[in-house]
This record gives C-alpha cells, structure tokens and sequence, in this order.
C-alpha cells in the first residue's frame, strides 16, 4: 500500500506486504491506476483513489490531516475532488475471480485485516503470525 502515502505524502512507506500478498495469490496488482483513465478522461492518480475507495473504503479524515498533497485531490470534508460514481466492491468478490473458491473466505479475512488506507492502522507483521490464515495452513 505504500502507493496510498506516496500519492498522499509523496513519500515512500515500506508496510506494503498486504499488497505483496495480494499479488502472490493472484498475480496481479489490486489497483491499475491506468483503468478507465481514457474512458472517463481521468489521470491515474484520479483512477488509482477511486478504486482505493471503491475497495477499502474512504479515507478518514486524520489521515488527511497529516497529508501534505491531500489537498490536491480531496475537499475539506474528505471527498473527491473529481465527480464520480463509485461503485463498491469487496474482496472477496475480487478474489472469486483469482483464486480457488476454498480459499476466497480466509484470504479476504486476511487480507481486510492487513490492506488499512492508513499505514497506522496495519498490523506489523510479528502480530499476524497467529492470524487464522497463518495457523490454517
């Protein structure tokens, strides 16, 4: 996730293994800041928070806060600047189409659990060692 700072801070943050993971099982990236950029006449960046929103849910308003390019892309309230429509999907539905039906249900426990939009509130990784998802295997 150290895409989400990066665009926000324009820094780099190094908690991405929730990312890594995502795309271990299903050998892709969970965001393509180029989708629908021509179609909508969006930039990636527009793109790539649309669909951090659509999939992990709004940014709280602390975590803008403290972000110094925030302003660029979101209001005072919290909201996209550019007018959209989103379109909410979850993870496992993500998942269906990418990995065995078995795993769908632990991996997205998993995966809610370490893809926080704010570095502050992932897990480290010593502390997911007893995860479900861990012990199951």
């Amino acid at each position: 996730m150290s895409n989400t700072v990066s665009l926000l801070k324009r820094t780099e943050y190094h908690s991405d293994y929730g990312m890594r993971i995502y795309e271990v099982f299903t050998g892709e990236s969970l965001f393509d800041p180029q989708f629908q950029t021509l179609d909508l006449g969006l930039t990636p960046e527009e793109s790539h928070l649309i669909q951090m929103i659509e999939i992990l849910g709004p940014f709280h308003p602390d975590m803008l806060d403290v972000c110094p390019n925030a302003h660029q892309w979101f209001t005072e309230t919290g909201t996209l600047r550019i007018d959209t429509t989103y379109y909410p999907v979850s993870l496992k539905s993500i998942l269906h189409a990418r990995i065995a039906a078995e795993d769908v249900a632990a991996t997205a426990a998993f995966l809610d659990v370490v893809l926080q939009l704010d570095p502050k509130e992932r897990p480290r990784a010593r502390d997911l060692i007893n995860h479900p998802w861990f012990t199951a295997c």
